[in-house]
C-alpha cells in the first residue's frame, strides 16, 4: 500500500498521514430550509455569494436579517470565530473560515468545526482549498447547470490530515503567504487607484486649457489640434486576410489593452509573402500609438516591436513633426476625459464602434514638448510600477497553487 504522505513536507516530519471521514472529525451545520426575511440593516447574512476561495468577501453582497429572527435561522448551529465554511452551490467548493461570529448563514452553506485536536481548523480550511479535494468535488457535482453537492455527500470525504505538529506548521504557512498576497494585491490597487487619479487630473477637462496637477515651472495654456492635423493615420480596413500557424503576428482588436499589446491573449499569424499588401497603407514603427475602434473600442497602446501586422479595427497614428510626443499622446487617448468622449461617440447596437472620420477630427490638448515629456516618463514608470507589483503577484498566486497542489495528500 502507498505512503500516505505528500510530496513538499517540513523537516522533521517522516510519518504517514491519517484519514478520517469530515463526519467523523467535525461537527456541522447544513443551513437548509426557508429562505430568511431580508432587511436593510441588522444581523450579516453570508451566502455562498460572499464565500470566496480561502475568505469571506463581505462587501460582494451585503444583505440582513432581523435580530429577532437570528436563533430561528441559526438553530442548527452558531458559528465560531475559527469554523470552516464550504458552499455547496452556486458556486459550489469554495470556502473560508469564520472571522466574525455575528454572522448568520444562509442556505447552501455548510459549518465544520473540528471535534477534538485531531484536526486543525485552519488546516482542514486549507486542505479543503487544496488541488486535490477541489477536483474530487468537481467531479461529485450533479444537477445540470446549477451543479452543486449534497451535504450527506460531503460529510462522507475522506480529509488526510498529519500529527498536530505539522497541521499548524502548514496551515501557518498557507495563513502568511495569503496574507502576503493579500498586501500585494492591497498595494496594487492602490497603484491603480493613484493611476486612475493621474488620468483624469494631468489632462485638461473639456473646454479647459489648463490641468489641474502640474509640474512646477509650467504654467502656459494647453493648445488644441484635432488628431488629423498632428498626426498621421492609417486605418487597416478592408479584407480579412489569410491566417495560417506561423508566420508575421497580427495585432487584432483583442490584442489591444489599456496602454499595452498583449501578445498572448489571442495568437494570429499571416504569410510574410502577403504583409506589403495588407500593411500597404502604412508600416507600423516602434512608437505609432494604436486605438481601437470596434470590439472593444477605444483601447489604446504603443508599438513595441515593428515585426507585427495591423487587423481592421485598429487605426494607427504617428506624429507628424514635433508638435506632439507619441508616448504622451498615448496617455491622452487613455485619460478619462478622452475615453468618455470615445463613449460617447460610440454608434452601432450591440457591437458598439467608432469610425475613423470621426476620431481623426477629435481634439487633443497638449502642452509644450518639455511638459509633454515630463507627463509620458510620470506615467511610464507608473505603469512599470504597476507592472512589476502584479508581475510579482502572480508569482506569488502561482507558488501558492504549487503549495496546495505539493503539501497535501
Amino acid at each position: 500500500m502507498e505512503k500516505l504522505v505528500p510530496n513538499i513536507r517540513f523537516p522533521g516530519f517522516t510519518d504517514p498521514w491519517k484519514q478520517r471521514k469530515l463526519s467523523q472529525i467535525c461537527d456541522y451545520a447544513d443551513y437548509r430550509g426557508k429562505t430568511p426575511k431580508k432587511v436593510d440593516y441588522g444581523i450579516p447574512l453570508i451566502t455562498a455569494k460572499n464565500i470566496k476561495k480561502g475568505y469571506i468577501d463581505y462587501e460582494c453582497s451585503k444583505e440582513f436579517i432581523e435580530e429577532t429572527d437570528y436563533e430561528n435561522i441559526m438553530r442548527r448551529g452558531y458559528p465560531e470565530i475559527g469554523d470552516v465554511l464550504i458552499t455547496t452551490e452556486a458556486p459550489c467548493g469554495n470556502v473560508a473560515q469564520v472571522n466574525n461570529p455575528n454572522i448568520a448563514l444562509a442556505q447552501r452553506v455548510i459549518k465544520y468545526r473540528a471535534k477534538d485536536r485531531t484536526i486543525n481548523n485552519t488546516f482542514l480550511k486549507w486542505f479543503l482549498l487544496s488541488e486535490n479535494f477541489q477536483n474530487r468535488i468537481l467531479s461529485l457535482i450533479s444537477g445540470g447547470t446549477v451543479g452543486g453537492i449534497k451535504g450527506s455527500i460531503l460529510h462522507q470525504q475522506v480529509v488526510s490530515f498529519p500529527r498536530t505538529e505539522e497541521q499548524i506548521a502548514i496551515a501557518n504557512l498557507m495563513e502568511n503567504f495569503e496574507l502576503t498576497i493579500t498586501l500585494h494585491q492591497r498595494k496594487l490597487d492602490e497603484l491603480n487607484t493613484l493611476k486612475k487619479g493621474l488620468l483624469q487630473k494631468l489632462f485638461p477637462k473639456d473646454g479647459e486649457s489648463i490641468p489641474e496637477i502640474r509640474f512646477p515651472g509650467f504654467t502656459d495654456p494647453w493648445k488644441q489640434r484635432k488628431l488629423s492635423q498632428i498626426c498621421d493615420y492609417a486605418d487597416y480596413r478592408g479584407k480579412t486576410p489569410k491566417k495560417v500557424d506561423y508566420g508575421i503576428p497580427l495585432i487584432t482588436a483583442k490584442n489591444i489593452k489599456k496602454g499595452y499589446i498583449d501578445y498572448e491573449c489571442s495568437k494570429e499569424f499571416i504569410e510574410e509573402t502577403d504583409y506589403e499588401n495588407i500593411m500597404r497603407r502604412g508600416y507600423p514603427e516602434i512608437g505609432d500609438v494604436l486605438i481601437t475602434t470596434e470590439a472593444p473600442c477605444g483601447n489604446v497602446a504603443q508599438v513595441n516591436n515593428p515585426n507585427i501586422a495591423l487587423a481592421q479595427r485598429v487605426i494607427k497614428y504617428r506624429a507628424k513633426d514635433r508638435t506632439i510626443n507619441n508616448t504622451f499622446l498615448k496617455w491622452f487617448l487613455l485619460s478619462e476625459n478622452f475615453q468618455n468622449r470615445i463613449l460617447s461617440l460610440i454608434s452601432g447596437g450591440t457591437v458598439g464602434g467608432i469610425k475613423g472620420s470621426i476620431l481623426h477630427q477629435q481634439v487633443v490638448s497638449f502642452p509644450r514638448t518639455e511638459e509633454q515629456i515630463a507627463i509620458a516618463n510620470l506615467m511610464e514608470n507608473f505603469e512599470l510600477t504597476i507592472t512589476l507589483h502584479q508581475r510579482k503577484l502572480d508569482e506569488l498566486k502561482e507558488l501558492k497553487k504549487g503549495l496546495l497542489q505539493q503539501m497535501f495528500v
